[in-house]
């Protein structure tokens, strides 16, 4: 290609860019000055061609009104979408191949994958209720972290930038504020055009959370690629990227500290005593963390995590200054660890047991039966038992400060739950640590009335609220060792908090 033809090819880009722009500014001014209703009006979607060559879609209005959406309720919408003219069958594909679990990343934050090359054809699928089907599925993870994953390539259907725009609107502040990161994984150029244009929309925190991956091995560089269900028209497109995919190798074998069995660290009893890598973060988070705002929850750029973990487990400490790093890498790197562990804290066998929690018999019988029933099932080792005692322990004490901190029993016990589960199934492990699966007390839900079963957020809240009463057994057969680390049966504040420079957010 000589450079005249060059030069048009770049022109004629950047034409579609202006126009594509000035169709986001004229829906901007619609929108601005009428209000969008709350359910969008139902119609036949029909893929067209505008006049740059670009893949549309035109709505044709149905017979449908929005006054009669709105006349009905939420629960009653909801099902009425679910259920569709299919029975169904379009809600299960939306579910299992176009937007899907794929388990929890490092960080301990749930990971969701959209597939843009399962969209299904326009010409026979109602985009409106597509739309209601996403948000929906989306409904299942915004109360934790966590992680969306974007497929761009492989996509034969393209939505309409108006279908896009209107996407994007009802992304409401829950969606977005435990969204933590977005990667776009080979983007197409109609994606970029699409996000360019959208830039003037978008708000600088959204912005900052897009990750741009132009091959598969870069992604495995920030996820577990290998818990990832990646469709083959994804693989066929990395082909022309890359032959062979490179994996992270600090992930992909246990290290020091990191991915190594518990019992080979402590000692089947405890013996060993606690890895640095808990007690570095413990005791400073006991000293630091106790009033850190979102602590647990907000977490600090990856590299800075990726630095310390290199300084246990490449540079041979045996203890790192956290003074240098703050309160909430030293929670990171804590969460890492324990989400790394080769056998989880909850295994797939204890699932059935968790979900048996009764607490809808109350608290204190929930509490009674995680120490006398779950707790012993899961420290078969002595020195998981040991391990829980210093991390509820400190659990207790941040959820004492919520006050200041923003992080009561629940908040905690969502933020972690993702770090305890692990097992072949990546969607029985987001059921086991949802928030939206399960009843919680202090979160508000339409169906709250309706009995739902337990799972590792119930447990660990319940360990939180009730921490002298379900570990005072653990307490006292290990006091000795758990002394060392300010863990008492009685409810004693930690030394008091040094003065100290105020935190720096990440």
């Amino acid at each position: 290609m000589d450079q005249s033809d060059i030069g048009g090819s770049r022109k004629k880009l950047g034409l579609l860019n202006q126009t594509i722009k000035s169709k986001f500014s004229q829906l901007s001014t619609k929108f601005a000055s009428n209000k969008q209703p709350v359910f969008p009006i139902h119609g036949n979607w029909n893929s067209v061609e505008d006049e740059d060559g670009v893949d549309m879609i035109r709505v044709e209005r149905s017979e449908t009104s929005s006054s009669d959406i709105l006349d009905l309720d939420l629960e009653a919408f909801r099902e009425a979408n679910i259920e569709g003219d299919d029975g169904g069958v379009l809600a299960q594909y939306v579910n299992s191949s176009l937007i899907y679990e794929a388990g929890v990343d490092r960080e301990g934050q749930l990971m969701l994958v959209f597939a843009a090359c399962q969209l299904p054809d326009p010409k026979s699928t109602d985009y409106d209720r597509l739309l209601n089907l996403i948000m929906f599925r989306l409904d299942d993870f915004v109360e934790n972290d966590y992680t969306l994953i974007f497929f761009a390539a492989g996509s034969q259907y393209k939505p309409s930038i108006k279908w896009v725009y209107r996407a994007y609107k009802r992304l409401t502040r829950k969606y977005k504020k435990n969204l933590k990161n977005l990667y776009i994984v080979h983007p197409a150029l109609w994606i970029k055009i699409t996000m360019e244009a959208m830039s003037s929309i978008l708000s600088p925190k959204f912005n900052r959370k897009l990750v741009w991956i132009s091959k598969l091995s870069d992604l495995a560089k920030e996820v577990p690629l290998e818990q990832i269900n990646i469709p083959d028209a994804v693989y066929a497109h990395n082909l022309t990227k890359e032959q062979q995919i490179e994996y992270e190798a600090d992930f992909s074998m246990p290290g020091k500290y990191f991915g190594v069995e518990l019992e080979a660290l402590m000692g089947q009893n405890g013996e060993r005593g606690v890895p640095p890598v808990v007690t570095d973060a413990v005791d400073y988070l006991f000293s630091h963390g106790l009033t850190t705002p979102d602590i647990f929850r907000k977490m600090p750029p990856k590299d800075v995590v990726r630095k310390v973990r290199a300084e246990y487990e490449q540079l041979d400490k045996t203890s790192v200054a956290y003074a240098l790093h703050g309160e909430y890498v030293a929670a990171a790197v804590l969460k890492a660890w324990i989400g790394e562990l080769p056998h989880p804290l909850v295994p797939l066998q204890l699932y059935k047991m968790v979900r048996a929690i009764p607490i809808d018999q109350g608290e204190v019988e929930a509490a009674t039966y995680i120490r006398d029933i779950l707790l012993p099932s899961m420290c078969e080792s002595k020195c998981t038992a040991i391990l829980l005692s210093i991390l509820i322990r400190l659990l207790d004490m941040v959820s004492q400060n919520s006050g200041v901190n923003n992080m009561t029993a629940v908040r905690l016990a969502v933020a972690w739950a993702p770090c305890w589960v692990r097992s072949t199934s990546p969607e029985l492990d987001v059921e086991m640590c949802s928030a939206t699966r399960i009843r919680l007390p202090d979160l508000e839900s339409p169906d709250a009335n309706v009995p739902k079963p337990s799972n590792v957020v119930t447990l660990i809240r319940i360990m939180i609220s009730y921490y002298d009463f379900v570990f005072a057994p653990t307490i006292l057969e290990f006091k000795d060792t758990l002394a060392i680390h300010r863990i008492t049966s009685s409810v004693e504040d930690p030394p008091p908090k040094p003065p100290r420079r105020k935190p720096t957010d990440p």
